[in-house]
C-alpha cells in the first residue's frame, strides 16, 4: 500500500506500477442492546445528521480515495446494488431534521459512547473523530473510547459500555455476508430482517437478487440499525516484474505471485 504522502515518489519509480483499488465501505453500527442504539428515531438522527463526504475525506485524508454510496454493495456488483430507500436518508447533513429527530426520540442529554482504536493505521479512529463532531452538532454529547484492537473487539462483544461503533468493513459479494448485520455482531435480534436477508440469499437469479436486495435496502433505511456512508479506495504499488499479482477486496493475494525472470 502507498500512502498519500508517498504516492508522488511511488508514481515517479520507472519500474513501478500504481494503481487506484476499491478497498473497503465505511459503515456506522448501532449497539441495538443499548438504550440510545435501541431507539429508532435517535439512530434516524444520527443518519440524518452525517455528511458522507466530510466523514469520507477526514477518513481516508484525500478526496480521491472514497465515493459515495448508500448501498452495501458496490455499484459494479449489479445484482445486488440498490439505492433503494436511502433518498432524504443518505449524506442528508441537515442539522434542523437530525435535531427534531433527537427530540422525537427523547434524548435528554446522556453521553453517547464511540467505541474506537488507533490500530489499522488509525482508519476507525479519524472515522470515529469525524462522526463524533457531525453528532456534537447537533447536540449529542459524546466520548470517544479508545482501545487497542484485542480490547474493542472483547468490548464490542460485550455489548456493554458503548453505542456506536463505526469504521472499514470489507465488502462480500452476497449481502448474507455482511457481518455488520448479524445479531452477534451489533446485537440486532430482528426477526424480519434476518428473514429478508434470508430471501437474499435464497435468490436465485438476477431477478430475484435484486427484488431481494431492493427489499433488504429499503427496510436498512427505514429502521437504521446500521448506516453505509460510503466506499473507499487504496493506492496499491507493485513492481513490473511481478507477475500473477491479484488483489481481492482491496487486500494483495500472494500465493500465485512470482518474479519474472
Amino acid at each position: 500500500d502507498v500512502s498519500v504522502d508517498n504516492l508522488a515518489a511511488a508514481k515517479a519509480e520507472p519500474d513501478v506500477d500504481v494503481e487506484r483499488r476499491l478497498g473497503n465501505s465505511y459503515v456506522v453500527v448501532f449497539n441495538m442492546k443499548s438504550e440510545v442504539g435501541a431507539n429508532e428515531a435517535f439512530r434516524q438522527a444520527v443518519a440524518l445528521a452525517i455528511n458522507a463526504d466530510d466523514y469520507l475525506t477526514a477518513s481516508v485524508t484525500d478526496p480521491d480515495l472514497y465515493r459515495l454510496n448508500p448501498s452495501y454493495a458496490w455499484t459494479e456488483n449489479t445484482a445486488w446494488w440498490t439505492d433503494a430507500g436511502s433518498k432524504g436518508m443518505y449524506n442528508v447533513g441537515d442539522k434542523a431534521q437530525a435535531q427534531a429527530k433527537l427530540k422525537e426520540a427523547g434524548y435528554d442529554g446522556e453521553t453517547v459512547h464511540l467505541l474506537t482504536t488507533q490500530d489499522y493505521a488509525g482508519t476507525h479512529y479519524r472515522a470515529s473523530v469525524i462522526l463524533q463532531s457531525q453528532l456534537e452538532a447537533i447536540g449529542v454529547k459524546t466520548a470517544l473510547d479508545v482501545l487497542d484492537y484485542p480490547s474493542l473487539l472483547q468490548k464490542r462483544n460485550s455489548f456493554q459500555g458503548w453505542e456506536i461503533y463505526t469504521g472499514a468493513f470489507i465488502v462480500p459479494s452476497t449481502p448474507s455476508q455482511l457481518i455488520y448485520l448479524a445479531g452477534a455482531y451489533g446485537g440486532n435480534d430482528d426477526p424480519q430482517l434476518a428473514s429478508l436477508i434470508t430471501d437474499t440469499a435464497e435468490a436465485v437469479d438476477i431477478d430475484q437478487q435484486q427484488a431481494a436486495s431492493v427489499a433488504l435496502e429499503e427496510y436498512l433505511w427505514e429502521h437504521v440499525p446500521t448506516i453505509n456512508v460510503g466506499d473507499t479506495y487504496t493506492y496499491q504499488a507493485v513492481r513490473k516484474n511481478v507477475e500473477g499479482f491479484v488483489n481481492f477486496n482491496g487486500y494483495p493475494i500472494l500465493w500465485n505471485a512470482k518474479i519474472a525472470k
